[in-house]
């Protein structure tokens, strides 16, 4: 993996904080489209093709750019939703790294990331009820649905089509 952040990493990495930005927006003509996930697609993507840096920066930014500009999501949201982008970018690139970048290591990369990025989800969504709430609990419960349940088709979506987008942007920096 290549270290140096390069011009071309930031010029990119930019295009994918644009695209957290406009999928998203574009995605809420939908009713519960946050279902669907679309602000990890870009990320996913940015750790994948271009490193942890890229994918971190891009999970941040897209997450405040997007609250600055459209509103969603909510600055109560970012406490949990800043930390999860940014894991998800950071381990995808991280995992990326380690594995081969054909189809199969890049699936494993991307589904380990995943994870990953659920548990950073668990602990920041802890962290948001004791904090915004006080005592509020969460529960295993709320977590497995939050995480997995009311986003199966989101993470469907990110399985199906993350992979292949991934090489294919890969085999344009060839």
């Amino acid at each position: 993996m290549e270290q140096k952040f390069t011009t071309r990493k930031l010029v990119w990495t930019a295009v994918f904080v644009a695209l957290g930005v406009i999928i998203p927006y574009a995605f809420h003509v939908v009713p519960n489209a946050w279902t669907f996930l679309p602000m990890h697609l870009p990320v996913l993507l940015a750790g994948l093709v271009l490193g942890p840096v890229s994918g971190l920066l891009t999970g941040i930014l897209s997450v405040v750019l997007s609250g600055l500009i459209t509103g969603m999501p909510t600055v109560a949201k970012w406490l949990v939703m800043i930390p999860e982008l940014a894991s998800y970018g950071v381990f995808a690139g991280i995992f990326q790294s380690k594995f081969r970048k054909d189809y199969t290591g890049t699936l494993f990369s991307l589904v380990l990331a995943m994870l990953c990025g659920r548990i950073v989800y668990a602990i920041m969504s802890m962290v948001a009820a004791k904090v915004l709430t006080g005592e509020k609990p969460f529960t295993f419960e709320a977590f497995i649905a939050g995480a997995f349940t009311l986003v199966i088709v989101g993470i469907i979506i990110q399985i199906v089509i993350v992979p292949p987008i991934a090489m294919a942007l890969r085999r344009l920096e060839k």
